[in-house]
């Protein structure tokens, strides 16, 4: 498994899992990844690299999915990191990828669970309706938004057990096609301010952002209207970190050998991410060990601790 290829290599602390309250067992670890080795002909440390390789290989590909071929250079963007596991592998990944950097937030394998809190409940709303774009005025799409607004608002005070008085606010986004495409492209708008040549401007434009080609000459459809009525609620707040109590050397918890596969092995320095400070800089490696997760620093990446507590992680 991945947690005995990341225990072996040195990254996981035996003694330190989800705070010391699950013990690892090394020797255990080694038994189990000795039949992969055996298998191959390799060594036990050179099997545990090569499921290492093989999961980040998974991920970049799983992560080129969703931006390159979408039409995004994830060079432009920054990798957040959530999952207990996804800040051990994040340095791999942004690496690989070549974003500008890698923030990993508090408490990362809680991640899923903190975005539940800070998420507003939101419903969505659809009425699928083929026009052709010279046959279809703004009137036209402002009356069919405004079908979808009272039926959100009627749900919005029906179908939940204590109905809330909060208040919604509405995000508009209309599905079109070229004439004769299967797949449609879904277009933001601007209900308010837009036309039907603004509509059809962005469609062009989003188009070629995913399938690498535009076709200005095609008549287009509109397909589908989808309404998404938001609901505002008090949502918890992330407050600044203090220096009280933390300082580089608190934080600083030893060193261990690390198997880092194509940068090799490295002594790297142990940090215990609640205690440190703001602005705190470190060159890696390093392994920054929390409650929830392991956070790997590679040879040739720089760490800075932000006044949140989050950590960014760039190349030298």
């Amino acid at each position: 498994t991945v947690t005995d290829a990341k225990l072996i290599t040195g990254v996981l602390n035996p003694d330190y899992f989800a705070a010391g309250r699950l013990k690892l067992d090394t020797e255990r670890a080694k038994r189990a990844m000795r039949k992969v080795a055996d298998r191959l002909g390799i060594s036990v440390m050179e099997a545990a690299v090569a499921v290492i390789r093989l999961v980040d290989a998974s991920m970049i590909e799983a992560l080129k999915l969703v931006s390159i071929q979408r039409g995004h250079d994830p060079r432009d963007f920054v990798l957040v990191v959530g999952g207990g596991g996804g800040a051990m592998h994040a340095g791999a990944l942004g690496r690989e990828l070549g974003v500008k950097s890698i923030v990993v937030p508090l408490y990362p394998g809680l991640f899923s669970a903190w975005g539940m809190l800070v998420t507003e409940p939101r419903r969505d709303f659809t009425q699928t309706s083929l026009r052709r774009a010279e046959s279809i005025g703004i009137h036209d799409i402002q009356e069919l938004f405004a079908s979808l607004r009272r039926e959100a608002q009627v749900s919005h005070r029906t179908e939940q057990q204590h109905p809330s008085e909060r208040a919604l606010t509405f995000e508009y986004r209309i599905d079109l096609r070229y004439l004769g495409q299967e797949h449609s492209v879904t277009v933001p708008v601007n209900i308010e301010l837009a036309t039907v040549e603004d509509i059809l401007r962005d469609f062009h434009d989003a188009h070629e952002r995913v399938y690498t080609f535009r076709l200005p000459e095609t008549p287009v459809e509109f397909v589908t209207f989808r309404l998404s009525a938001i609901e505002r609620v008090p949502r918890p707040q992330l407050g600044r970190i203090s220096a009280e109590g933390r300082s580089a050397q608190a934080a600083r918890k030893g060193q261990r050998i690390v198997e880092f596969a194509e940068e090799g092995s490295h002594e790297a320095a142990v940090l215990e991410r609640e205690l440190l400070p703001p602005d705190f800089t470190a060159p890696g490696p390093l392994i920054i060990e929390e409650a929830s997760s392991t956070t790997l620093v590679h040879p040739g990446q720089q760490l800075r601790v932000d006044d949140l507590g989050f950590l960014h992680i760039t190349e030298t």
